[in-house]
């Protein structure tokens, strides 16, 4: 016997001993007991009046039972039809709104970008009108008005004109 079909016949030994014990547990509380009691006793019933009308009319069980199968089937057809159907809507509904997604993503980059430009090149002419109407700072002032001035020392004046 190999390996595998020892492990098999012990996993095989290991579920019947396990449903066993939680047979006969679950068998230890009186409701479990008479609920199973219960049960069973209704299946036998419902087998036993099976029996009995398939011996007495045979066709009539075959009939009936047939009528059903098709009526399931055709409920199941109609689900599975209805189920395609609303899964081609979704899936054609997600796909046009992925679209959508897409164009709103891009346009929103588009935006972005030209934004981005459009406040670099008003920056550019706020720099140039900046440059052109320069407005001297207070120690520019200072200092264009001192090398106008004459320059004294002591008592008496060293220079007298203006510096170019």
């Amino acid at each position: 016997m190999s390996n595998e079909t020892k492990r098999n016949s012990k996993l095989i030994a290991g579920m019947v001993i396990g449903g066993i014990i939680g047979t006969t547990f679950s068998l230890m509380d009186k409701s479990t007991r008479k609920n199973v009691l219960v049960k069973m006793e209704t299946i036998k019933n419902c087998s036993n009046r099976m029996m009995q009308e398939l011996k007495e009319n045979p066709s009539e069980v075959k009939d009936k039972l047939s009528e059903k199968l098709h009526y399931t089937s055709v409920v199941l057809k109609d689900a599975l039809r209805e189920g395609q159907a609303l899964y081609d809507h979704i899936q054609h509904t997600v796909s046009l709104r992925a679209n959508d997604v897409k164009e709103i993503a891009q346009d929103t980059m588009d935006t972005y970008y030209q934004s981005k430009q459009q406040l670099l090149a008003i920056s550019e002419k706020f720099k140039e009108a900046g440059n052109t109407v320069k407005i001297p700072s207070i120690d520019e002032e200072v200092n264009e008005n001192n090398t106008n001035l004459p320059a004294v020392q002591g008592n008496r004046m060293v220079n007298n004109h203006p510096v170019l």
